[in-house]
């Protein structure tokens, strides 16, 4: 802490001059604002005087309207206030405050705070004094962290400067009595010292102050600056803990990784403790900032992350080491900065120790997986030179997978997945940092597919009395089932007979039908071959060329006529499964069979010849 000697002997050990901004940090106000697009006569906060044009701080500089220029000041910088409440009520406010503190004051005899204050308002019977009843400044001050409630310098307006108890528009004047009337001096827009006493009692190690500004109209003027605190015994002068530097381990991590551990080296721990150091007990806060702070000790909202807060028994040896699980993980999504700083901070401005350092922190890098293959027959060997993975260099892993070597391809083999399905694939890629970014595709692990339906009967013809022939088969894959006129089928998937008694001499379809529901299958369905019976003596001419069906494809009804030498008796229509729809019997001439109660198919009509017995066949389509 540094200490100045005036001439009466007094040690100035606090000083506020406002020149840099110590909002957050030395002081904290209530509000900082100003209202107006150009010369604002609406305001509060910290002012600064270049070329006598004064200008509001804020996140940009607002130009304000003074009625007499302050002069005299110390320094560029100030604070000042106007019409609090603003006459568009967006303040909505009439007094505003400022604070200082915890200032520590432990051994320090009795202390002289001194403060310059200056009116922007006229005297005694100008028209610019504008100050009513009730408004001014006053400087409190309190002990002990405690809020400052005792009222140690007052201004107030002179309610007797025209006649007695005008409450309005009246002069700024010193009041020492603080009783609402100021009687001691009118306040002029020079800057100008003031100064009151503050005892200080054995049981008080800290003082705060708090300065309040009461004003709700235009021309109400004020500003004060340069606040110290004077006493002829200083207080008790702190030590100040050193922070010697801050190292993290790794030196980078991939992104939203955290880092094994965060080590803070102190000169001397014991510093942090406030019997060692005379002042106050400290503990040494970790926080992560995306951007550079120009004061660690100036908290700003939205723009850290309190990572971490180590007391005094942290440390061994004067060093602290945090483990990387302690921390959190999600402020190191970006580079950034990492600042180590002393809680809370030392009211000696001097002594504002940090480490910061600058975390290197590498982007994760981008994969992407497409397989070149997507499905293996659950039966097949294992394939080998599958691959899709982007950037080349990555590794592939999953159920059934053994990664080739190459960066570029895997082998699966299915033996080794539990059944048919669909399984994950992983393509992991890690860049030259060690950072890595996993990405994944299916694959399809499927059963056999039937791809088509085969049948070729084992035989070709049979004797019209040569009996029923059995076990007679052709149909390909196995399963399926046999039917048609004449044919009984087995019941084991695989053979069925065949009766040529039932059926008469002629050709006949024999229709092999597979199950889609109790089989993979992706084909046709349905397969067809035929068996002719023949007569026992001789070969049977066929009369189907003979026999017209007028029309067809037919829709209601068809005629059914034969050449005159061909004898018709009877007739038979089946379906493609074998299975008769329509029987009857035929007349000489032209015969007419109704279809209306048929489903559109494809048909076989039997009709049967009873000159020699055979049976004729002819297709026939309803739609």
């Amino acid at each position: 802490m540094l200490f100045l000697s005036d001439l009466s002997g007094q040690v100035t050990f606090f000083q506020e001059d406002f020149e840099t901004n110590g909002e957050g940090d030395r002081y904290y106000s209530s509000a900082s604002f100003a209202i107006g697009d150009g010369d604002s006569d609406s305001y509060f906060g910290r002012v600064v005087n270049v070329n006598d044009e004064l200008y509001h701080i804020g996140s940009e500089p607002v130009p304000i309207n003074v009625n007499n220029q302050y002069v005299s000041q110390s320094g560029e910088h100030f604070f000042a206030a106007e019409n609090l409440d603003g006459d568009d009520c967006a303040n909505n406010n009439d007094w505003q405050f400022l604070r200082l503190g915890a200032i520590r004051i432990e051994g320090a005899s009795e202390i002289t705070c001194k403060i310059l204050v200056a009116n922007g308002a006229g005297p005694c019977g100008d028209y610019r004094a504008r100050w009513d009843a009730g408004e001014g400044l006053k400087v409190f001050y309190g002990y002990n962290f405690s809020n400052p409630t005792v009222e140690g310098l007052c201004f107030s307006p002179d309610l007797e400067c025209n006649t007695a108890n005008e409450m309005s528009n009246q002069p700024l004047n010193l009041d020492e009595d603080c009783d609402g009337d100021g009687e001691e001096g009118y306040v002029s827009n020079e800057f100008t010292e003031y100064s009151f006493t503050v005892p200080v009692p054995d049981t008080a190690y800290t003082l705060s102050l708090s300065i309040r500004v009461i004003s709700n109209s235009v021309g109400e003027e004020i500003a004060f600056d340069n606040i110290r605190l004077e006493a002829i015994t200083p207080p008790v002068a702190c030590i100040c803990p050193e922070i010697v530097s801050m190292e993290v381990n790794p030196d980078a991590v991939c992104t939203w990784e955290p880092y094994d551990e965060i080590s803070i080296d102190i000169n001397d721990a014991e510093t942090l403790d406030g019997i060692v150091n005379s002042c106050n007990d400290y503990s040494v806060v970790i926080f992560h900032s995306p951007e550079i702070v120009e004061n660690p000790y100036i908290w700003q909202s939205g723009n850290f992350t309190i990572l971490h807060i180590l007391q005094s028994d942290d440390f061994e040896g004067g060093v602290a080491t945090i483990s990387g699980n302690e921390l959190p993980a999600n402020v190191f999504g970006d580079s950034g900065f990492l600042y180590a700083r002393l809680w809370p901070a030392p009211q000696n401005y001097d002594c504002r120790p940090y480490a910061e350092i600058q975390l290197d922190v590498y982007p994760l890098p981008t994969s992407n997986l497409e397989l070149n293959q997507d499905s293996i027959e659950v039966n097949s060997d294992p394939v080998s030179g599958i691959g899709g993975g982007t950037p080349i260099g990555g590794i592939y892993s999953g159920s059934g997978v053994t990664d080739d070597g190459n960066g570029l391809t895997f082998t699966f083999d299915p033996s080794a997945v539990p059944d048919s399905g669909t399984y994950l694939i992983t393509y992991t890629y890690i860049d030259s940092n060690g950072c890595m970014d996993p990405s994944y595709d299916l694959l399809e692990v499927f059963e056999t597919a039937v791809s088509t339906i085969e049948f070729s009967i084992t035989i070709d013809s049979i004797s019209i009395d040569g009996g029923i022939v059995s076990d007679l088969g052709g149909g390909n894959p196995p399963g399926g089932v046999y039917s048609g006129l004449g044919v009984s089928d087995d019941g084991n998937g695989l053979t069925f007979s065949f009766d040529p008694m039932a059926t008469g001499v002629g050709t006949f379809p024999v229709f092999y039908t597979y199950d889609t529901e109790n089989f993979n299958f992706a084909g046709n369905a349905q397969a067809v071959d035929s068996i002719t019976v023949t007569m026992s003596t001789s070969i049977i001419e066929n009369a189907a060329e003979q026999i017209q069906l007028v029309p067809n494809p037919a829709s209601e009804a068809v005629w059914l006529s034969a050449d005159p030498s061909v004898s018709l008796s009877e007739y038979r229509l089946m379906d493609v499964n074998g299975v008769v729809a329509i029987q009857g019997s035929l007349e000489p001439g032209s015969n007419q069979i109704n279809l209306q109660q048929l489903p559109i198919g494809v048909y076989y009509l039997y009709v049967k010849d009873d000159t020699d017995g055979t049976w004729a066949v002819k297709k026939l389509i309803k739609q």
